[in-house]
């Protein structure tokens, strides 16, 4: 019997309520657990998950890169999709998170 829950949106959700908690915004903790869990790593793709204008996502992730270090920027297209990944700061708190779930 079905309780109507998709636990891949749970986990997602808790993993990225759990690395907001320890400072990044929640964009910021979206675009870090989305690329960890596998569902995307590039910015058209979350802005057309997420429905948020591309123009906030590649915002995010340029601040996200240069300011706090929390994301690797791999490539960047000429249609302005950035394709990026967890940088090391960023595999602290994933690591972080994922403890804090497992507990």
């Amino acid at each position: 019997m079905s309780t109507g829950s998709d636990p891949r949106e749970e986990r997602f959700i808790a993993l990225s309520e759990a690395v907001a908690e320890r400072g990044p915004s929640m964009m910021a903790a979206m675009l870090l657990v989305t690329a960890h869990m596998g569902i995307c790593s590039d910015s058209r793709s979350f802005a057309r998950i997420f429905g948020v204008e591309h123009a906030l996502v590649l915002r995010e992730l340029v601040a996200m890169e240069i300011e706090t270090r929390l994301v690797t920027i791999l490539r960047r297209d000429r249609s302005q999709r950035v394709h990026y990944a967890p940088g090391e700061a960023a595999e602290d708190l994933l690591a972080h998170a994922e403890t804090a779930l497992a507990i």
